[in-house]
């Protein structure tokens, strides 16, 4: 008799009252597998990319540099047209005096109300330079009779648009507070101002 190569088969009872089941023998399970994803690799920069880093840092550094340099020129050439265009002018005979009645009245010390009095600053600015100066500043300290500054961080006390060559007269009016007496102390005057269009 030949023999099968089919499985063999039998059925067995489960339980009373149910039907039989056909169960399987000399039947090969396949194994079962499991894959795990795979993880990407870091990714770290190589040294071109290094390399191409460095050369920007570098790059942006020198540009950073130069426009500094050209900022440094450009201000010190500003520099060097305003040094040479502003024309000192001498004073001489510098002195005070009470302001006519005209202009004394409701006089009050700056930036506030007390009373004050009202002072002319008078004097001979004197240029040396053989043309036109314009926009002359003048700087001065003013003292009281107690050696007690009058005016508080004011260095300068006043201007003249335009002082020709030669010898011309100036006057400047400041207010003084009431409690300070005189006589006035005037310090370290002196002016300057531009001989030529500063652009």
């Amino acid at each position: 008799m030949r023999s099968s190569t089919r499985p063999k088969q039998w059925l067995a009872q489960i339980g009373p009252g149910q039907p039989p089941v056909r169960r399987l023998t000399n039947t090969r399970i396949a194994p079962l597998r499991f894959s795990l994803p795979s993880i990407p690799k870091q990714r770290y920069p190589s040294k071109g990319f290094i390399g191409g880093k460095k050369r920007m840092v570098r790059h942006s550094l020198r540009q950073v540099m130069t426009g500094l340099l050209v900022v440094m020129l450009w201000l010190a050439s500003g520099w060097g047209l305003t040094a040479e265009a502003l024309t000192p002018i001498d004073l001489e005979d510098v002195h005070y005096e009470p302001c006519p009645a005209e202009y004394a009245e409701g006089m009050v010390t700056a930036g506030s109300i007390q009373e004050a009095n009202c002072f002319l600053i008078l004097g001979k600015a004197i240029n040396r330079s053989g043309k036109p100066v314009r926009d002359v500043d003048i700087f001065g300290r003013v003292f009281d009779a107690n050696d007690n500054p009058v005016m508080q961080n004011r260095g300068r006390l006043g201007g003249i648009e335009e002082v020709l060559p030669g010898e011309s007269e100036f006057e400047i009016r400041i207010s003084v507070a009431a409690n300070q007496p005189e006589p006035l102390q005037l310090r370290q005057f002196k002016a300057s101002g531009f001989a030529s269009m500063v652009r």
